[in-house]
């Protein structure tokens, strides 16, 4: 576990993130949800650096990508908002960013390549 513990700890929180936005799915919710989950893993991440466990530098990277893509998630329906007002258009159906299951094949495949990167690197 000693080799695992912030993969595991990372794909949990993008997982229970995007649960939450599923069951209460408002603005506020999907900005500080995303917000306060990425300052998570963000201080874990950094966490995880300080304590070496990443293999390489490919490794850091590809857990820095599954906390970023929280990061924007968050913000989605924001930037979307925001583009539909630039465009003239009406911006609303806040439901619709995220209601659906999508969410769990992101998670299989950032957990895939990460479990699949880390065991061929652990050896």
């Amino acid at each position: 576990m000693k080799n695992w513990w912030f993969t595991f700890a990372q794909i949990t929180i993008y997982i229970a993130t995007f649960t939450l936005w599923k069951v209460a799915p408002s603005r506020v919710v999907f900005v500080v949800g995303g917000m306060v989950a990425t300052a998570i893993m963000a201080g874990l991440l950094e966490t995880a650096r300080r304590k070496k466990y990443f293999v390489t530098r490919t490794d850091f990277l590809i857990h820095l990508l599954v906390t970023l893509d929280l990061l924007i998630e968050g913000l989605i329906y924001e930037i979307y908002a925001l583009l539909m007002r630039i465009y003239g258009h009406q911006a609303d159906a806040v439901e619709v960013v995220h209601n659906h299951h999508g969410f769990i094949l992101c998670a299989l495949v950032f957990f895939a390549i990460l479990f699949g990167y880390r065991v061929r690197k652990l050896g």
